[in-house]
């Protein structure tokens, strides 16, 4: 007895001095970093570095939940594998210009258990890390470290944001530069960064992006995506000594008269950037719709005078990346999540995209009419109706019975009736946007919009997995704030981010998109030409159709007006003989910030469709005006098709089906001899 006694005392103590013990830590832990180094672009693909790791190896769901405007949220999920040592995994998604609704958890795959969760609010609730910060304009830097600090004080803007990177974390995919408005290499280690990274780097220039860099003293490696993208090639280590008056005049103490750098030598059609005068110059050259620029020396370690003069100094180079205000001006608008030029402008767009897409015969709508019928006959089944009926029976006690009842069936009946019934037809339209250059495809663009007859489970079949799908939203994604979403869920890895069955309810439409940068074959080759008789500049040379379906309403642009060719087809692999004279009409199709409706003023029908699709992505739009712009030898070539091959397939049959396609092709144009000055439409 004694012996037991002492043994349920010991166990006593035992499970005292447990039950007092702090609580061992959680299994898996969680943290978040929003954007780059806290600095993101409110409505543009922006990165999360998820950090994780658990006390044994296992799988986990990495699911991010994002808001998509008022109506939508994305659930972007992932599987990876974690351990004891913390790894970190980076995943993309559009942010909102506020981010408390913002979240990452991660699950067990097999029965969904929530393991560990964080949350935007944690910036808003007075915790140490500082909430990110949306800015209009990034630029993002990597290579040595360190140089961000004094390049944030040469770009003196409050909508530009200075921000740097590791160079492991520099993203594979291109669309991972969709935040970036430029982006510069610090002396980068082309040995380490990979292959994958690089070309990721060089397909996003190609699409509309820009890159800067500076080479280190080290010997580089003779062919690697990026040497082989650079304007010059870089040769031995030199002295670079300007006058000390030109660098006052920079605006730079006079220690920076003596610099190290390396010797360039410009390639065919280099552009030349004189710096310090014209003791030395930086070489820049496009590439596809975007630019390569490449100075001699470090400029990191620059400190200028003033704003001024670092904005003097950057916007030769930076002039078609970066918008930068005039620091000695007084009136500056606001910075904010909202006033940005390219979510509005892209809005407006989206909305056209949507009306295309979305115009569908006999579409059900649910109307008030509906709301009243139901109201009054619940009034009478609940009113009088079921008062007789109980009366009758003998049952007038169970009123709260059946009042509750026809409440509860009515509520199921007005949720599952969608179910039960079909209104109308399936319609499943696709639109595809499809950017060329250089005698490449550089970025497409589709756009899906379903119109569901009845309440059903849809999922796209076969979309192109290098291809970043989100919601197609009739307003900013910044404005996110509040209400109840509709998920749409999303499975994403190193290639691309692709939809995941949806839901979508009776009289319902539900519009999709997704940007593919990735070079593809061209669909239209052109050999074309300028000439001058009569009084008139003319566009001469051949149209080649190299897609598989027929081309309408072909139109060239050229710096000085248009053709249009009218809507005869051309067959695939035809050719059509182009002879038209051009009227002033290019100042149309130029980008204007915030009003894409400012093309509405065109007298044909075929330019408003032109306006209100390719403005989906402002940025390419004024890349295109700008390459029209400042070469003399560059044209843009216009046509839709129908009837082509749909960008994806739809799960469920029977749908009467659109599919459009429109192409823009940037070519080259020769000019045979000069154009007559002072007549509309010269080319100078």
């Amino acid at each position: 007895m004694a012996n037991r006694r002492i043994i349920l005392c010991l166990m006593t103590v035992a499970l005292a001095l447990a039950a007092g013990a702090s609580p061992s830590p959680a299994a898996t832990s969680l943290d978040v970093e929003v954007g780059w180094g806290g600095a993101y672009r409110a409505g543009r693909w922006s990165p999360l570095f998820v950090t994780a790791a658990d006390s044994r190896p296992r799988n986990v769901l990495i699911e991010l939940y994002s808001p998509q405007g008022t109506n939508f949220a994305m659930r972007i999920r992932q599987i990876v594998t974690i351990g004891p040592q913390k790894t970190t995994f980076a995943l993309y998604a559009p942010l909102a210009g506020y981010l408390e609704s913002l979240s990452v958890t991660l699950r067990d795959p097999s029965s969904g258990r929530s393991l560990a969760y964080w949350t935007g609010e944690s910036f808003y609730a007075g915790g140490a890390t500082p909430a990110p910060q949306a800015f209009e304009q990034l630029i993002l830097v990597s290579g040595r470290h360190g140089a961000q600090r004094i390049l944030q004080n040469h770009f003196h803007d409050d909508r530009v944001g200075v921000c740097s990177v590791h160079p492991l974390r520099l993203p594979a995919s291109p669309q991972g530069y969709d935040s970036v408005s430029v982006l510069v290499l610090d002396q980068p280690d082309l040995a380490r960064l990979s292959r994958e990274q690089q070309q990721a780097i060089v397909d996003w220039v190609r699409g509309g992006g820009t890159l800067v860099c500076w080479m280190s003293e080290d010997a580089q490696p003779p062919h690697a995506p990026i040497i082989d993208a650079l304007p010059a090639v870089v040769g031995e280590n030199i002295a670079i000594s300007p006058e000390q008056r030109k660098i006052r005049e920079a605006g730079l103490p006079p220690r920076f008269a003596n610099l190290k750098g390396r010797q360039l030598t410009p390639l065919p059609g280099a552009q030349r950037i004189p710096l310090f005068g014209d003791d030395v110059a930086a070489f820049r050259h496009g590439l596809g719709l975007g630019h390569v620029v490449l100075l001699p020396f470090d400029p990191s370690t620059f400190l200028f005078d003033s704003p001024a003069s670092a904005h003097a100094f950057w916007r030769p180079m930076l002039d078609s990346a970066l918008d930068l205000y005039d620091p000695d001006a007084k009136n500056r608008y606001y910075n904010s999540p909202w006033n940005d030029a390219w979510q509005q402008t892209r809005t407006l767009a989206a909305n056209r995209t949507m009306d295309l897409l979305g115009d569908v015969p006999g579409v059900g709508r649910f109307g008030f009419s509906y709301v009243a019928y139901v109201l009054i006959g619940m009034m009478l089944v609940v009113g009088p109706i079921d008062w007789i009926v109980l009366k009758r029976l003998g049952r007038q006690p169970w009123t709260w019975v059946t009042t509750c009842g026809w409440i509860a069936l009515v509520t199921l009946g007005a949720m599952f009736i969608g179910y039960v019934f079909k209104s109308g037809d399936l319609h499943y339209r696709t639109l595809r946007l499809i950017d060329q250059v250089d005698g490449m495809t550089v970025v497409t663009n589709d756009s899906v919009g379903i119109y569901s007859p009845r309440t059903r489970v849809y999922e796209l079949i076969g979309v192109d997995p290098e291809g970043w799908w989100q919601p197609l939203l009739a307003e900013p994604v910044s404005y996110a704030r509040g209400g109840m979403k509709t998920d749409i869920r999303f499975h994403q890895d190193y290639r691309g981010n692709r939809p995941e069955q949806m839901l979508i309810n009776v009289w319902n439409l539900r519009f999709l998109t997704a940007q593919t940068i990735a070079p593809a074959p061209p669909v239209i080759e052109a050999d074309l030409r300028y000439d001058h008789r009569e009084g008139k500049n003319f566009v001469v040379g051949t149209i080649v159709n190299r897609g598989p379906v027929p081309l309408k309403n072909l139109l060239v642009r050229v710096k000085g007006g248009t053709c249009l060719f009218g809507e005869a087809a051309l067959p695939p692999g035809a050719q059509m003989q182009v002879n038209h004279p051009f009227t002033d009409h290019d100042r149309r199709f130029r980008y204007h910030p915030y009003n894409a409706y400012q093309y509405g003023y065109h007298d044909q029908e075929l330019l408003r469709q032109y306006d209100g699709a390719w403005n989906i992505d402002p940025g390419r739009s004024r890349a295109i005006d700008r390459i029209l712009d400042n070469r003399q030898d560059a044209a843009c070539v216009y046509a839709t098709a129908e009837n082509v091959p749909p960008v994806a397939g739809l799960s469920q049959p029977g749908a009467i089906e659109k599919h459009m396609q429109y192409v823009r092709a940037v070519v080259s144009i020769k000019p045979i001899q000069p154009l007559a000055a002072g007549e509309a439409g010269t080319h100078p």
